[in-house]
């Protein structure tokens, strides 16, 4: 089974993830979160952590959160709005 993923971002463009190639064609937007996810438990490791919460707020608790604040979607990619 092959899928094909199109994204447009906000200036327009589109990127298409092309899967039924192989390997598959990723867009340059394509981050890999399992990377840091792992640098992130290695870390934790190394803490002796269990558990670490990544809020989806920013520090002030805002409402609106600017882009460098978004840290759920930079560490798994998850850009919901829950999670």
């Amino acid at each position: 089974m092959y899928f094909l993923v199109l994204t447009q971002t906000s200036s327009g463009h589109s990127h298409v993830r092309d899967c039924s190639k192989t390997p598959p064609v990723y867009p340059n937007t394509v981050v890999n979160t399992t990377q840091r996810l792992a640098k992130l438990r290695e870390q934790m490791q190394n803490e002796n952590l269990t558990a670490y919460i990544i809020p989806s707020t920013d520090a002030h608790g805002s409402e609106y959160v600017r882009q460098r604040d978004k840290r759920r979607k930079f560490i798994s990619g998850f850009s919901g709005s829950a999670g």
